[in-house]
């Protein structure tokens, strides 16, 4: 599948086939930071492959119900069901393809200070440190 564009699928894959590669030489693991480097690196691009391989198959899961459609089956709910589920994860595809710079792979300190105010600015910064610890949570990254 090529798709060009800014995913370009068959790079991915090569990118992939050739950090597999270096993870093979048995002097990869004598300098760790390289290592985790690498690895780190490998296990984003399986990542992105595998999501976009999800969503190649609801793409023609929606094909599928196009014609159900066309022949004049009742599928509408089921379609629109998918395709939201397809809309989704696109969108969430972007957002890790996006986050794919050299810096992106950095682990992020947030904090999260009460301004002058009391009691409410205090809860305000508890309400807001909890919905960013849920946020980040839900997407998968270490919360301490």
């Amino acid at each position: 599948m090529c798709s060009g564009g800014i995913f370009d699928y068959d790079r991915r894959k090569v990118t992939i086939i050739e950090l597999q590669d270096q993870t093979q030489d048995p002097a990869f693991w004598m300098d760790p930071e390289k290592a985790r480097t690498v690895m780190r690196k490998l296990d984003h691009e399986k990542d992105l492959v595998s999501k976009w391989d999800e969503l190649d198959e609801l793409r023609e899961s929606l094909q599928v119900y196009r014609q159900f459609l066309e022949e004049g089956e009742d599928v509408k709910e089921d379609m629109e069901r998918e395709w939201g589920i397809f809309m989704n994860g696109l969108k969430a595809l972007e957002l890790r393809n996006m986050l794919t710079g050299e810096d992106d792979f950095r682990d992020a300190i947030v904090t999260i200070n009460p301004g002058a105010g009391g009691t409410e600015s205090q809860d305000w910064a508890q309400m807001l440190f909890r919905m960013v610890t849920r946020w980040a949570e839900k997407k998968g990254y270490d919360v301490r």
